[in-house]
């Protein structure tokens, strides 16, 4: 997609944070790789991008908008100290307009990709921009597979008076319970697994007191009795 006469030296960025690494075949088809291929993460919470070898993973931490951070550090590094003038950002985060038009301004080429939503807020910032293949619809009736049913235990075990658990403490009981990982659930996080599954769980707003439960009726439809 962005392959017509690109030069050697060429950066593609990865906000791995913001993107989810089922994404990576569609972004190595519509990017070229050059010499740097960059994904920038939490590589301790967010752990699918850590199994595909064509990309240098880029620890961030913990900490708020560090993979944000560090990515436009080195695409502005990359630009003014190693000679790259091409670039590709991948993100859905309008943050990233602030780095699309400054690379611009020092002559680089800058394409991105993202999703559907953010093509509007983030193309006028690109000399292009293209659209990640669609996310999966709402799950608004999905089934209830085994995982499902392994953290619907976890959170019987630890509710009270139907409240649930905190939701931080999801990820801990998973492992300690049922010896499961973020690397064996298909999204990138436990927030993006529950929140697909509305009539399955209801999770408060993200802060460090949110609750998670699980909702009765969505289990009992699922159920062969």
């Amino acid at each position: 997609m962005f392959h017509e006469s690109t030069p050697a030296r060429t950066a593609l960025l990865i906000d791995g944070d913001n993107i989810n690494a089922k994404h990576a075949e569609a972004i190595l088809a519509a990017a070229p790789t050059g010499q740097v291929a960059r994904v920038y993460v939490d590589a301790a919470h967010v752990q699918n991008w850590r199994h595909l070898a064509a990309f240098e993973i880029i620890h961030s931490g913990q900490h708020k908008n560090a993979s944000d951070i560090l990515l436009a550090l080195d695409a502005l590094e990359l630009a003014l100290t190693g000679g790259y003038n091409y670039f590709t950002l991948v993100s859905s985060d309008t943050d990233f307009t602030h780095l699309a038009r400054r690379l611009r301004k020092y002559r680089c080429t800058v394409n991105g990709l993202g999703n559907r939503d953010s093509s509007g807020r983030l193309g006028q910032a690109f000399d292009r921009f293209a659209e990640l293949p669609c996310e999966d619809a709402p799950l608004a009736s999905i089934t209830a597979t085994s995982l499902d049913e392994k953290i619907r235990t976890v959170i019987a075990m630890g509710s009270r008076k139907a409240r649930g658990i905190l939701f931080t403490s999801l990820g801990a009981k998973m492992l300690r319970t049922h010896k499961i990982t973020l690397a064996d659930i298909p999204d990138p996080t436990w927030r993006t697994y529950v929140t697909k599954r509305p009539n399955l769980y209801e999770v408060d707003p993200p802060s460090r007191g949110a609750y998670i439960r699980f909702l009765k009726d969505g289990f009992r439809a699922n159920s062969s009795e």
